[in-house]
């Protein structure tokens, strides 16, 4: 996923983005909020679709809101990154063209780029825009090509970019996607469209294709629609690298079964019983220099059991620290705590004292800016709590239900894994 830079010569544009779905397929991952609100990372989705057009010369955004309309108004305001933001408000259910044609008389342009708020295209919006719109081609409709596919319908189209036909939901091996983003002559638009609830998709384009009114560009770049729950988790996979990217970040480790392996029903004793998950010292080491600063926190009850001694311990932690600074990485802290459950402190995780604590030696820490990775609910819970990002390991996938995993941001199968998550997206 990458975010186009802004130009020297980039023309300003006004763009809809239509963001007042129900989203009913998302909802058992995302019920309090509108779809494009879904949190990835500890940002929502459609606050990354603004900064990346604001980016590529935006400087009028019109949100066309419904479901849930005050959460969006409340989160971006009549401002966002000193952009002036409007709202179109559906009093009822307006359909994608209804919402569309109210949305344009707020506009202040002749040619509008109008998208769908819970998909991302990686695009070039200035190339769109020298397209431009006239009255033979009142409205450009964005393609992106797919392959191997059957949630999508298919558009087809003539050499000239006139589009001839869409075709139904089926399996295809390759073919072209419309990926929700339009270039609109909004003096057509207004004078052509029927007035009230209508959906753009299967009563206007259709009608467009007859005429011979509507004409496709291609764009070649990654795609995705958060709308159901599988790909509402691949975003955030897709965007870690983006927000790993954008500001200084820190980094957070259990320990047992993360970094290294459990021994069941055992606390380990010694050097001798602690056996790195494989690759782990590499993986630990590169995402240090990753991170402006990398932790541990671990729970260690046997210590107030009497099985562990904390000189034990601070061995243990020492070995580690020491193994992945021969690798040129940095382990900037280990805190635990020594607490039996029924003392109920308020350092062993889920509760956050060992957040605090490493805050107290290290008072940069933002833990909005930060990511906990744990093997365990308690471990996610323990980073939610502080706000930050989540990545659970699959090291004890016995011990999840379907309702566990999902409170998660992100999982992965190993801390390598984690590293080239966040190289490849980046």
């Amino acid at each position: 996923m990458n975010q186009k830079k802004p130009s020297e010569h980039q023309m300003n544009f006004t763009t809809i983005v239509l963001a007042g779905g129900m989203g009913t397929r998302l909802q058992s991952v995302v019920a309090d909020r509108p779809k494009p609100m879904a949190l990835i990372n500890g940002k929502p989705f459609l606050a990354y679709l603004l900064e990346n057009l604001i980016q590529q010369g935006a400087d009028e955004i019109i949100l066309a809101v419904g479901h849930m309309s005050e959460i969006i108004a409340g989160y971006f305001q009549d401002r966002y990154l000193d952009i002036t933001i409007k709202y179109s408000y559906e009093d009822e259910l307006l359909g994608t063209g209804g919402a569309i044609r109210q949305a344009l008389s707020h506009s202040s342009q002749s040619t509008n780029i109008v998208l769908n708020g819970d998909s991302w295209l990686d695009m070039d919006y200035q190339t769109l825009l020298e397209e431009k719109t006239d009255k033979d081609t009142p409205m450009r409709l964005v393609l992106t090509p797919m392959t191997n596919f059957d949630r999508y319908g298919t558009v087809t189209f003539d050499e000239s970019g006139l589009v001839q036909s869409f075709q139904e939901k089926q399996f295809k091996e390759a073919g072209y996607i419309n990926a929700g983003i339009y270039l609109i002559d909004r003096e057509w638009y207004l004078a052509h469209s029927p007035i009230g609830k209508f959906s753009l998709e299967t009563e206007l384009l259709p009608k467009m294709v007859d005429l011979g009114l509507l004409r496709a560009t291609v764009f070649q770049g990654f795609f995705i629609d958060i709308g159901i729950p599988e790909d509402y988790l691949r975003a955030k996979k897709m965007f870690l690298g983006a927000w790993t990217n954008a500001a200084p970040w820190f980094l957070f480790l259990d320990r047992d079964g993360v970094i290294n392996e459990r021994i069941p029903n055992h606390y380990i004793q010694n050097t001798e019983e602690f056996k790195w998950c494989p690759g782990n010292p590499e993986a630990i080491a590169a995402l240090s220099k990753m991170a402006e600063r990398t932790f541990v926190v671990t729970n260690q009850a046997g210590i107030g059991k009497k099985i562990l001694s904390e000189e034990n311990l601070e061995k243990i932690h020492g070995y580690l620290i020491k193994e992945v600074a021969s690798l040129g990485g940095t382990l900037d802290g280990v805190f635990y705590c020594p607490h039996l459950t029924s003392e109920l402190c308020d350092c062993r995780k889920p509760q956050i004292g060992l957040g605090y604590k490493a805050s107290e030696f290290f008072p940069e820490i933002d833990f909005k800016r930060s990511i906990m990775v744990g093997d365990s609910i308690s471990d996610i819970q323990f980073g939610q709590k502080l706000g930050m990002v989540t990545v659970l390991i699959h090291t004890k996938s016995d011990e999840y239900d379907a309702n566990s995993i999902q409170i998660a941001d992100i999982q992965c199968d190993s801390l390598a894994d984690l590293v080239d998550l966040i190289s490849i997206s980046k």
